[in-house]
């Protein structure tokens, strides 16, 4: 459910008002928190709650590819598979031609820099520092353009401070596996 409100949400996002975004950023977190715990879906998606930390895009100058095309950032030609999966810290999602340094643009919901926090392109690979969730990824050169690569999401503190990686016993209540 919290994952089809987030893409819903962010389908319209870049049509909407900073306002509307906002409200509608809201709402998502809102429906999120609500959601009661569940573990993730047969086919290995989250349904869990998740905030967005960063939406990631390619900036103008950057030329980019999926492979085995030749650019300044490649991405694995099954990147758009990853969505809505939460990845481990390390997990690669490109090469980066050498030389090249914070070849994306990195923002939190405020438009800061968080790109040095998100990734590491160090040794020609484009990895997460941390464990993240990537959301509508996309292969879709115009997409990707004109809007971004994706967002990426992680885990909100479940109610009581349970955090959300818990696993559920089949009820409302959470417990460690």
């Amino acid at each position: 459910m919290t994952a089809r409100l987030i893409n819903n949400a962010r389908r319209f996002g870049s049509m909407q008002s900073s306002g509307t975004r906002h409200l509608t950023h809201c709402y998502v977190s809102v429906a999120a928190l609500r959601a009661p715990c569940a573990p993730p879906a047969r086919d290995g998606r989250a349904d869990l709650p998740y905030h967005t930390v960063a939406t990631v895009k390619v900036p103008e100058h950057i030329g980019f590819g999926f492979e085995p095309a030749e650019a300044d950032i490649v991405f694995p030609s099954g990147l758009d598979h990853l969505n809505f999966r939460e990845l481990p810290a390390g997990s690669e999602l490109g090469r980066v031609r050498a030389g090249l340094v914070g070849p994306l643009e990195v923002s939190d919901e405020h438009g800061a820099d968080v790109g040095h926090r998100i990734f590491d392109w160090r040794d020609g690979r484009l990895r997460l520092r941390k464990r993240l969730m990537p959301a509508m990824l996309t292969k879709d050169a115009q997409v990707i353009r004109q809007d971004c690569l994706c967002y990426l999401m992680e885990r909100l503190p479940y109610r009581g401070g349970i955090d959300s990686a818990d696993v559920c016993n089949g009820s409302q209540s959470c417990h460690k596996p």
